[in-house]
């Protein structure tokens, strides 16, 4: 976790000095040409960068795990106080995991990979600290999050190194003597008495970037899921799963 929070605040540092040195020679107005309560709504889109940790897919159970990469993008709303800024927002954000398995405990000696893909709609609440950077302002903070699942699925992407297509009723047999994924196993994850996971996520995220002069910002965030999002078919071990997340996003504000 302590790694996790120095390379956060070591990107978000080095990229204000970065666009603070770009924006000392602009002749535009700078962001904050008042102290008073101001209204701004923008856009934001970015790329997401996410895992899921577990205390079942991990690598004392023979399980390798790697990110998965997907997008955000939705509406904020920023409500400044001097420089405080209350900033709500509702994104669509996806966010999962990638496994790797290569012990015959399901499949033989076939090496598979899979990805678990859950599509979120969330609302982000964060309080942030903006201050005077250049002729823009740096900006950090943090609160809380909540999201709804609103489709999730798992396929298999490769089989032994080769892609494989995503078949989820196992139409091409490629698992011949495995029963295990004979099923249909790769039905929508939040659905259902034997759903995979709860479709409610809450968490902690973090955030901090730079606005430039005219409503243009980039930043980057992490997500801290707190909610175990588990929830095991019958006869399959109770785990403890929580989102974990960066992205790294763009987006433009006017004053409203």
């Amino acid at each position: 976790m302590f790694k996790v929070l120095f390379k956060f605040f070591f990107a978000v540092t080095l990229m204000a000095n970065c666009f603070s040195a770009f924006c000392q020679e602009r002749d535009d107005d700078d962001v904050f040409t008042d102290h008073e309560s101001r209204v701004k709504i923008g856009w934001q889109t970015g790329l997401n960068i996410s895992r899921i940790s577990s205390d079942n897919y991990n690598s004392e159970n023979g399980w390798e795990t790697k990110p998965r990469y997907g997008f955000n993008g939705g509406l904020l709303v920023d409500i400044r106080f001097s420089y405080f800024t209350l900033q709500p927002g509702v994104l669509f954000s996806t966010k999962g995991a990638i496994y790797s398995y290569n012990e015959n405990r399901y499949f033989g000696d076939m090496e598979s990979v899979f990805r678990t893909a859950l599509n979120y709609i969330e609302v982000p609440v964060h309080a942030l600290y903006t201050i005077s950077v250049g002729r823009g302002a740096f900006f950090i903070g943090g609160g809380p999050y909540f999201a709804y699942g609103i489709y999730g699925k798992e396929g298999t992407v490769k089989i032994n190194g080769e892609d494989v297509k995503y078949d989820p009723l196992n139409k091409n047999n490629i698992f011949k003597e495995t029963e295990y994924l004979k099923e249909d196993v790769y039905r929508d994850l939040f659905d259902g008495d034997e759903k995979l996971y709860d479709r409610f996520d809450f968490g902690i995220g973090l955030q901090g970037g730079y606005e430039f002069p005219g409503g243009f910002f980039i930043k980057v965030g992490y997500s801290l899921g707190l909610k175990n999002i588990s929830n095991p078919a019958p006869g399959i071990k109770q785990s403890t799963e929580h989102n974990r997340c960066f992205d790294f996003s763009i987006g433009y504000k006017i004053k409203f």
